[in-house]
């Protein structure tokens, strides 16, 4: 389950992919950025042991087919002339299968999830993706897959959500957590076809470890998911999959020699790889056994907050006039509720929690 993608070694699929950067490039001294990071891609799937197979070196060779079409596509070049480096845009094109994604200031961090899961022997649970130079703009391109998702604090129907295993669901949101995503709402969590959770909305990663903190009459946390709302975040494993995972966290240490390798050939952000060691250490302190809950683990992260959720979720329900779980919660309450016009006597409440649970 949490091996790398087996199968041929890539070495066909790399000596292929060498000539085609040959008869892209012309000659590879006039190399551009679009070059050089197939270039750098290359050398990874030689030494990383989790990207040295046919799958990750063919979606390479795919993507460049992808490419070297939306650099010709004189509209798309036309509307990325016009943006700014700081727009946030996306385009759509169905004849070609693909989403083009213009993240400000040229980030491209959807692309480093993608190879990251990869490394950490989790390809399912992300969309591939891969950056493009198009008009001096760097973009993220990914094939068009067929997901349900819910909206910003609504999670998807009933029906999806229980079709995904229990297995999935903690592979999904231990990636999540390993590579610190920060924006896990209803709409950025895909159900695929094939009932796996597909994060394909990927721009807000690598965020700090720090302990869920005050934000002046609110307060924030770093790791959440609207899916805590889904069934499967209280439902016990059993033992033979806490075997497992206890077996993964522990592999992901042996790991860190080749994360190492990849920051020096990628551009990751500045301190997001002290940050993704930081929480693969804290993983594999975790003591799973048969009955752990997500809810669980995720009290094992912010004990003092985790003690105080269902009482948010009680505040919180009030306000949205539903019944929620700690997902929803959490999610509302550190990202949207500043801007929600609470009464003086909610915010009397969540004051006294705030008071009551997070640390000054």
């Amino acid at each position: 389950m949490w091996g790398c993608i087996m199968g041929a070694s890539g070495r066909g699929l790399y000596f292929r992919s060498v000539v085609l950067v040959l008869s892209f490039s012309s000659i590879l001294a006039f190399a551009n950025w679009n070059d050089d990071y197939l270039a750098d891609s290359l050398r990874l799937s030689r030494t990383v042991q989790c990207m040295n197979n046919d799958f990750y070196v063919s979606r390479l060779l795919s993507f460049e087919e992808l490419k070297n079409h939306l650099i010709d596509d004189s509209e798309l070049n036309a509307a990325l002339k016009s943006n700014s480096v700081a727009d946030k845009i996306i385009y759509w094109r169905e004849q070609a299968n693909c989403i083009i994604k213009k993240r400000p200031h040229d980030r491209i961090n959807d692309a480093y999830v993608w190879e990251l899961s990869l490394l950490l022997s989790m390809p399912d649970c992300v969309v591939p993706t891969y950056p493009v130079e198009i008009a001096n703009k760097k973009v993220v391109i990914q094939n068009l897959e067929n997901l349900t998702f819910g909206s910003w604090i609504v999670i998807p129907n009933h029906e999806s959500v229980r079709s995904v295993s229990l297995e999935d669901y903690w592979k999904a949101h231990l990636l999540a957590y390993i590579l610190g995503f920060s924006d896990l709402s209803g709409m950025n969590i895909g159900i695929g076809d094939d009932q796996k959770i597909r994060f394909f909305d990927n721009e807000d990663v690598f965020s700090g470890n720090s302990a869920p903190c005050r934000s002046g009459r609110f307060f924030q946390v770093e790791f959440v998911s609207t899916a805590f709302d889904w069934p499967q975040y209280r439902a016990p494993i059993s033992h033979n999959f806490a075997q497992e995972l206890g077996a993964y966290a522990t592999s992901l240490l042996d790991k860190k020699g080749e994360l190492m390798h990849y920051v020096q050939i990628r551009n990751i952000p500045p301190g997001a790889e002290h940050g993704i060691q930081e929480r693969m250490e804290l993983l594999s302190q975790f003591a799973f056994s048969e009955g752990t809950t997500f809810r669980d683990f995720y009290a094992f992260l912010y004990p003092n907050m985790a003690s105080g959720l269902d009482e948010l979720s009680d505040l919180v329900g009030k306000i949205l006039n539903r019944k929620i779980d700690h997902g929803i919660a959490v999610f509302f309450a550190t990202r949207t509720i500043r801007y929600w016009g609470l009464s003086e006597e909610v915010q009397f409440e969540l004051d006294q929690w705030i008071e009551k649970y997070i640390p000054a």
